[in-house]
């Protein structure tokens, strides 16, 4: 009588295939997912440029910032915070939330004298072509503690280079 199923070997092979197949389906994931995080970064900062010009249209300046890399946005030096609403002392909305990272993790930094505003994130991947080929702006604060990363993408007012 002969009988019939799988050897030891065909089992292990078919498990090695999987292990394979399913190593290569999480990276793609993983490297999808930077990639959605630092598309989504992009746009939150395309709005809140946005909201500057507006807050320019209203002041004719754009708020200053202060030493930590936030806004301040109204005349008495309130900041306001990242994921905070952003606004004015005459309760005027620009934006109704400053771009903030779910973890805790700072990813933003904000830099402006009233005349012109530069704001830099921390993207993930590094091999985002929106990248200065330096890497990283310096005198910006990304990281999760106090000098821990420099920011290494940015967007800047008309006329200004981040």
């Amino acid at each position: 009588m002969k009988k019939s199923g799988f050897t030891l070997i065909e089992l292990m092979v078919v498990i090695v295939i999987l292990g394979v197949l399913s190593m290569v389906g999480i990276t793609a994931f993983t490297s999808s997912q930077v990639r959605s995080r630092d598309a989504k970064r992009k746009a939150d900062l395309a709005n809140f440029q946005k909201s500057l010009e507006f807050y320019y249209n209203d002041y004719n300046s754009f708020p200053l910032g202060n030493a930590d890399g936030q806004i301040t946005c109204e005349s008495d030096g309130t900041v306001c915070n990242w994921g905070d609403i952003f606004q004015d002392e005459n309760d005027t909305i620009y934006m109704i939330k400053l771009p903030k990272e779910s973890n805790a993790a700072r990813r933003y930094f904000y830099v402006s004298d009233g005349t012109e505003y530069r704001v830099y994130a921390l993207l993930e991947n590094p091999e985002d072509a929106d990248i200065p080929d330096s890497g990283s702006y310096a005198d910006t604060d990304c990281g999760i503690a106090a000098g821990d990363q420099e920011c290494n993408y940015g967007i800047a007012s008309v006329k200004t280079t981040p």
